[in-house]
């Protein structure tokens, strides 16, 4: 309602009226936001996936999430440390806009109105924009994590209490699917891959191997990488700059520092180079992953991958295959099972040689 509007008689009471009641809203308002909710926990190896909540006051600023292994909060009287209190505690700060975990496009900011809803990746935040955080690494395979989380204050409004404590332990690696960061920190195990896509038979098996290149070479799209330059486009995050998290009073909002737009052929380019070290390690290939990785070579085409060349993707062209193909490499689709029959990629002459 404009107040400026001219009001005559007895409108002019049910005006004031109407101005005093909003006033009294605004007060009670002037308090501490609402907790919000943590559910719907999954987890992988290297990540722990799970819905924040928003309470009927929202969190108009955002929210913070601080996580801890589980031996590190008992140790600690199962208690979390002040924020920046410990090296031992993580923490992320979740105050712009996602481009990654956007549940279907459905989320636009990790300001949240009330009752609102977030998907959270804490282990899969590497590429994902709109915070600022201590730790953008994966979590730590068959290791229990503590969680809490709040609403970040704003104005006239203080940030929320804390969470209940929340437990939840990552899957154990079973020696088949990865993420990439596990592939960025051990090169050294890199299986070789053979140029071209991919010719499956049934379980996922390589059932016409090629030439292989040894050292390890990578395609993506049409375009063929050097062990070196993977590894370089493994190291970057998609448009961000790690930022420093300082510590300071509860409820502050640290900004994430940002260089460049996010760009979704990085991301994507990190989950494809996974999924295809996976593949040629022996992992089993379920259908919709395979349609994914051709998906993606398709999407990618003849763009070359920064830092390697300057080739972009809107992430929103990206994003759902981009968080297919991480679930895939932290065990959450198809079986996490590995191929007991080696499948490492080789020339028609071994596998004749092998028949003999």
């Amino acid at each position: 309602m404009n107040p400026w509007i001219q009001i005559r008689g007895g409108k002019a009471l049910a005006l004031i009226l109407l101005l005093a009641s909003s006033s009294a809203v605004h007060g009670a308002r002037a308090g501490n936001l609402d907790t919000p909710s943590l559910s719907n926990f999954s987890a992988g190896h290297g990540k722990v996936a799970f819905t924040l909540q928003a309470g009927s006051t929202g969190a108009p600023a955002g929210f913070a999430v601080w996580w801890m292994k589980s031996s590190d909060f008992e140790a600690h009287g199962s208690a979390f440390f002040a924020q920046g209190g410990s090296p031992l505690q993580h923490e992320a700060y979740f105050t712009g806009v996602p481009t990654l975990h956007t549940s279907g496009g459905t989320l636009h900011s990790f300001q949240l109105a009330g009752n609102a809803k977030a998907r959270v990746e804490i282990g899969d935040l590497f590429d994902e924009t709109g915070l600022t955080t201590d730790s953008r690494e994966d979590l730590s395979p068959g290791e229990t994590y503590v969680f809490t989380a709040y609403a970040l204050d704003a104005p006239s409004l203080a940030a929320s209490g804390r969470t209940p404590h929340e437990e939840q332990a990552t899957r154990p690696s079973v020696d088949c699917t990865f993420t990439r960061g596990y592939w960025e920190n051990n090169p050294d195990i890199w299986p070789p891959l053979p140029p071209g896509g991919h010719v499956q038979g049934p379980g996922g098996r390589i059932v016409r191997p090629q030439e292989v290149f040894d050292p390890p070479q990578v395609v993506m799209g049409s375009v063929v990488y050097t062990k070196s330059q993977t590894l370089t486009i493994l190291k970057k995050p998609s448009g961000i700059d790690e930022p420093i998290l300082k510590p300071g009073r509860t409820g502050a909002k640290p900004q994430a520092a940002q260089t460049d737009p996010p760009n979704g052929l990085i991301a994507l380019g990190h989950q494809v180079i996974a999924a295809k070290l996976n593949e040629y390690k022996g992992a089993s290939m379920p259908d919709a992953i395979l349609t994914a990785l051709n998906d993606a070579d398709a999407l990618i085409g003849g763009l070359v991958c920064p830092p390697v060349g300057t080739g972009y993707l809107d992430p929103s062209l990206t994003q759902s295959l981009t968080q297919l193909l991480s679930d895939f490499n932290n065990g959450l689709v198809g079986t996490p099972a590995c191929i007991t029959t080696a499948t490492r990629p080789t020339t028609w002459g071994d596998i004749r040689r092998s028949y003999r």
